[in-house]
């Protein structure tokens, strides 16, 4: 037990880095789950042609960014070698990265740069995609 407890303080240490890291506080990465809180939050897609589209999600638990964004549209996603979902198309609108077109997202207009899948929404909270 005495060998263990130096690899599991080590092991946490290097996840609060890595939360801050990728700009999540601890405090946010809570698990999604039944229960827990309930709320709303606004999921705003803007497509490159035509009229944004926007949908009121309910929820009830800790749901990420991208929880919310699923419930609203049709999203694709592929996984990074460290755990990150990373958008790769909404509504069929895929990324283009030979023209630097991607989906990019802010919650209550601040740019994030944590995955959709890392970052947690609260009641009230707007969620805003761009393909830019």
């Amino acid at each position: 037990m005495r060998r263990a407890m130096p690899l599991v303080v080590t092991i946490a240490m290097l996840l609060l880095a890595g939360c801050q890291w990728l700009g999540v506080s601890p405090s946010d990465a809570k698990p999604v789950g039944p229960g827990g809180d309930k709320g709303a939050v606004e999921v705003v897609i803007h497509y490159p042609a035509g009229a944004p589209v926007r949908k009121t999600i309910e929820f009830a638990g800790s749901p990420s960014v991208l929880d919310v964004t699923r419930r609203a549209a049709p999203v694709q996603t592929d996984f990074t070698p460290n755990g990150e979902q990373q958008v790769v198309a909404i509504g069929g609108e895929k990324n283009d990265p030979a023209r630097a077109r991607l989906w990019v997202y802010e919650v209550n207009n601040l740019s994030q740069s944590a995955a959709a899948n890392l970052k947690y929404v609260t009641h009230g909270d707007v969620v805003r995609w761009r393909y830019k």
